[in-house]
């Protein structure tokens, strides 16, 4: 009798951060944790984020109204600077995005208003 051979489960498909190709801006970030519109069309809204006081070189995670988000697109680490920014476009609008950056055990906060 043989042993038949399991089917691997295919893993997830990551969600891209920030829903594009993009990398943010950094002369264009807010001055405190947030984030700040960049532009919006009929169809998609753009801003780019960021999170302050994060411990440099501590690796990040990210979550979006509380779902797990992979990291895949820029720097998966805080910036020696201790910020770590990352754009972000939604296409359901309108649309409020709570956002939690989180390294080397600080969380910073925020929430993103995406328009037409």
């Amino acid at each position: 009798m043989s042993t038949p051979i399991p089917t691997p489960t295919p893993s997830p498909s990551p969600t891209r951060v920030p829903n594009s190709d993009a990398l943010a801006t950094p002369k264009v970030l807010p001055k405190t944790d947030g984030c700040m519109a960049l532009s919006s069309t009929s169809s998609h809204s753009y801003q780019d984020c960021i999170a302050y006081g994060l411990p440099p070189g501590a690796p990040v995670t990210l979550t979006a109204n509380g779902v797990n988000i992979f990291l895949r697109i820029g720097s998966t680490v805080v910036y020696p600077d201790g910020t770590w920014y990352f754009p972000w476009s939604e296409s359901e609008l309108p649309k409020t995005v709570a956002f939690v950056v989180s390294a080397g055990g600080v969380s910073r906060t925020f929430r993103a208003d995406f328009y037409r």
